[in-house]
Formats: C-alpha cells, sequence, structure tokens
C-alpha cells in the first residue's frame, strides 16, 4: 500500500539505485481513502461477494437470504444501534460500544477486503440479518475484524498516518466535493465517516505540503512485478492498472478471491516476488489457482 508511494519517492530521488521493484497492492501518490474509484471498488466487492457466494452450493444454501443484504442491513440498523463487545488489547477489561450503520459498513468494508477477510463475510452479514430482528442486537468481540486485521491495525504508527496525510493527501483532495459525489454509494460506504479524524487534525496541524513533484508518475524501464487482488476494498486494483503504465517492462498479476496485501495473504504471492527477484526480466510461470478462484467461504452460520 503505501510502500509504493516511498517507492515512487526512491525512484524520483534516485532511479539507478533499483534494479527491479515488487509492487504488493500498491497506492499511488496523491490518491486518498475519499476517491471515487475506491468507492466504486468498495460497492463492487460487497456485489461480488454476493454473487461468488450464491455461486458456491453450500453457500448458496447456507446463507440463500444473502442477495441484497447490504441496502437490507441499512434499513434495519440506521433505526436502532448495534451493542458491540470490544476487549481492551492491553488490560483484557470488555466493553460495550453502540454503533449504527454507517460504522458498521465501513468495518465491514475493511473486513471484507482485507487479505483473506471476506471468507467469513457472508456468515457475519447472515448473522447481523438474524439478530438485528432482536429488540436488542449484540455482537461478540472479533466478529468484524479478524486476528490478522486487528494485528495489522493495531500496529500502525497513528500519529505519523495523520502527519503523512495531512501533508500529503489532503492538500491534493477536494474533500467536500468527493464525499458529495461520494453519497451515492451509500449505503456501501458511509463517506461522512471516511478520514474523518484528518477533518479535525489537519487544521490544527497546519503542516506545510509535500512539493508538487511528489505527485508526479515514475515512467521508468526498471523490471516491476505488480501484485493486487480484486477483493481490495482499501486500494482498488485500478489503480494497478495505472501504475503499469509507467513502468514498461512491468508484470501486472491480479487475484480473483483475494483482498490487500498479496504476500502476505497467499502462498503463491511470495513465491512470485521471490521469483521475480531472482530473476526480475524473465516472464513469470508461477502456478497458483489463487490467482483465478473465488473465496472458499466459511458456510457454517454463527451461533446467536
Amino acid at each position: 500500500s503505501y510502500g509504493a508511494i516511498l517507492a515512487n519517492t526512491l525512484m524520483h530521488l534516485d532511479e539507478s539505485a533499483v534494479r527491479s521493484i515488487v509492487f504488493n497492492s500498491p497506492g499511488l501518490p496523491g490518491k486518498s481513502w475519499l476517491d471515487i474509484d475506491r468507492l466504486q471498488a468498495i460497492r463492487h466487492v460487497f456485489e461480488m461477494i454476493e454473487h461468488d457466494c450464491l455461486a458456491q452450493a453450500d453457500c448458496a444454501k447456507a446463507f440463500p437470504n444473502i442477495k441484497n443484504a447490504v441496502p437490507r442491513l441499512a434499513q434495519v440498523y440506521e433505526r436502532k444501534r448495534l451493542n458491540v463487545e470490544v476487549i481492551n488489547s492491553q488490560t483484557g477489561i470488555s466493553d460495550i460500544t453502540q454503533i449504527n450503520w454507517p460504522e458498521i459498513v465501513n468495518v465491514l468494508a475493511s473486513r471484507a477486503g482485507g487479505g483473506n477477510g471476506s471468507v467469513g463475510l457472508p456468515r457475519v452479514l447472515d448473522h447481523l440479518s438474524r439478530i438485528g430482528e432482536r429488540s436488542e442486537s449484540k455482537v461478540p468481540p472479533g466478529l468484524f475484524t479478524p486476528r490478522a486485521l486487528q494485528e495489522a491495525f493495531s500496529s500502525l504508527a497513528y500519529g505519523l498516518n495523520v502527519i503523512i496525510g495531512c501533508r500529503e493527501e489532503r492538500p491534493h483532495t477536494d474533500v467536500g466535493q468527493l464525499r458529495l459525489e461520494g453519497k451515492s454509494y451509500y449505503p456501501y460506504v458511509a463517506t461522512n465517516l471516511v478520514d474523518a479524524d484528518f477533518d479535525v487534525a489537519c487544521p490544527a496541524l497546519n503542516l506545510q505540503p509535500v512539493s508538487p513533484k511528489f505527485y508526479q508518475p515514475v515512467l521508468s524501464d526498471t523490471p516491476a512485478l505488480i501484485l493486487t487482488g480484486i477483493y481490495d476494498t482499501f486500494i482498488p486494483t485500478s489503480r494497478s492498472d495505472s501504475l503499469k503504465e509507467q513502468f514498461s517492462r512491468a508484470q501486472l498479476i491480479r487475484f480473483r478471491g483475494v483482498g490487500h496485501d498479496i504476500i502476505n495473504s497467499t502462498s503463491c504471492g511470495p513465491a512470485m516476488a521471490a521469483t521475480f527477484i531472482d530473476t526480475p526480466s524473465a516472464p513469470l510461470h508461477v502456478g497458483c489457482s489463487e490467482r483465478f478462484s473465488p473465496p472458499a467461504f466459511i458456510v457454517q452460520p454463527l451461533k446467536d
């Protein structure tokens, strides 16, 4: 993700220092989580999960009501709040927080596109539908966020993320216009909550924007391998197409049923990267069914 932006800067500074480069679910300079291509990707991934589940006999049997689940759940949780049990990772003490649909769907989108997080999403949607009929709806910890995703988020340097975003993204982003355009993607994404922390932090920090050169794409003949997942809701796979245009010797590999971070979410991704690094100028011939198959969804319904 952001590593691709760092690589872009390195290539600007000293392209000759780079022998070859592997992009793993790459981002692009100046793009934000509010850009329309990302909102389109989120809606598309939810629709693909619905389609792929119904195309698998066991998933369709277990969750026959998954079709149009997101709009139906939005109607329920716009009227009522969901009680979510949260456990403090440091103290081990649990607490209850209440959220409604805008918060719910943004967390679901993270799960849908986070590596292999989509495999459990049909049963999460099914569970939310069943408990939504009750007077009080409560879910246990970990329902929304798989352990791998929890660990990823807990390891982020949040202050650094805000500083970078305020210098690199916000000066390059018409937030009001994007949120206005993004309303048409509700209930699949609630743009009023996306990057809302920047709304507060950036005016307070008042940081100097980066140089305009930062946003200039690198045009290079350095051998590049680009790995992207079609289920990615963090960084749209379409941005990999743009990146491929910048590298005349790029190989772009898509993974059909995987989301963000191909190298840590598949067994094939690391093998491809290793082979490419050994022989960056040769075409890749790494057999891998993960590239072409939809996810194998978990079909055991969650217990109430």
